[in-house]
C-alpha cells in the first residue's frame, strides 16, 4: 500500500428502528448506500471501498459496484448498540495494512466525493491525525439551559451574557458524513474524534443524517430542488 492508502468502509446495518430498511429505501433513482458507494469510488483519495453488513442481500448491492468489497459483519455487531469503532476495528482486521481508515455512514447522501478528497487534503496537508465533517448548529448553546426539580434554569456553558444573536461565537456540531483517521492511531485510541481532530465544514443543507421518514423526505426534497447528482 501507498502510504496515502484509504480504507474508505461503508457501514450498512439491516435493521433500523426510526426508518426499516432505510439502507436500501430508493432515495432519487436508487438504493441509498449505493449513494456512498458511488461517492466513495468517485474520490481520488480512496483506494479501497468496503461495504460492511450484517445483511447479505444488502451486500448483494456491491454485484453492481465490482470495485467495491463485500464484508459479512458478525451478528454480534449487528445491533442497535454495536459501537461503531468495533465496526470499524472488525473491518481493519480483515483489510490490514491502510494508512487511513474513512468512514462514511451511508445515511448522510448528500456528501460529495468532493468533500470526501477535500477532507483528505486538509488531514494531510496539516499533518493531522483526524478530521471529521461539522456544520454550524441552528441553535446557539450558549443560548441553552438546564432545569432542575425546582424548575430553575441553568445556563449550560455557565455563562448567559450574550445578548444579542450577532455576538454570539459561531458554533458547530459533528454532522456524521466523513469520519477520517490515521489508522495507526485509531488503533491506540479507538475514537473518531481525537486531541487533535480538524473540522471539515459542510452546508447545513447537505448535512442531513437520515433517521426518520422526515429525514428521507427532505433528502429527497433537496435532491430534486438542486438537480444534484448523487
Amino acid at each position: 500500500m501507498s502510504t496515502h492508502s484509504v480504507l474508505a468502509l461503508i457501514p450498512a446495518r439491516a435493521g433500523s428502528k426510526g426508518l426499516p430498511g432505510k439502507n436500501v429505501r430508493p432515495l432519487a433513482g436508487k438504493p441509498l448506500v449505493c449513494h456512498t458507494i458511488e461517492q466513495a469510488l468517485a474520490a481520488r483519495c480512496v483506494t479501497t471501498t468496503v461495504l460492511s453488513s450484517d445483511d447479505q442481500s444488502l451486500l448483494n448491492h456491491t454485484n453492481s459496484y465490482p470495485q467495491c468489497k463485500a464484508l459479512l459483519r458478525p451478528e454480534a455487531l449487528a445491533s442497535d448498540e454495536s459501537p461503531m469503532t468495533l465496526v470499524a476495528m472488525h473491518a481493519l482486521e480483515q483489510f490490514p495494512d491502510y494508512r487511513y481508515l474513512l468512514l462514511l455512514q451511508p445515511t448522510s447522501p448528500l456528501r460529495t466525493s468532493a468533500d470526501i478528497d477535500k477532507t483528505f487534503d486538509l488531514l494531510t496537508q496539516n499533518n493531522a491525525t483526524s478530521c471529521v465533517s461539522v456544520c454550524t448548529t441552528q441553535e446557539s448553546p450558549f443560548w441553552m439551559y438546564l432545569q432542575d426539580e425546582q424548575h430553575r434554569l441553568e445556563p449550560i456553558i455557565g455563562t448567559d451574557t450574550f445578548t444579542r444573536r450577532q455576538d454570539l461565537p459561531k458554533t458547530f456540531r459533528l454532522n456524521g458524513a466523513l469520519y477520517l483517521i490515521d489508522t495507526a492511531q485509531f488503533k491506540k485510541a479507538p475514537v473518531f474524534v481525537q486531541p487533535d481532530t480538524l473540522a471539515y465544514e459542510m452546508p447545513v443543507e447537505r448535512s442531513i443524517d437520515i433517521d426518520t421518514l422526515d429525514d428521507f423526505t427532505r433528502c429527497e426534497k433537496w435532491l430534486q430542488q438542486t438537480g444534484a447528482q448523487q
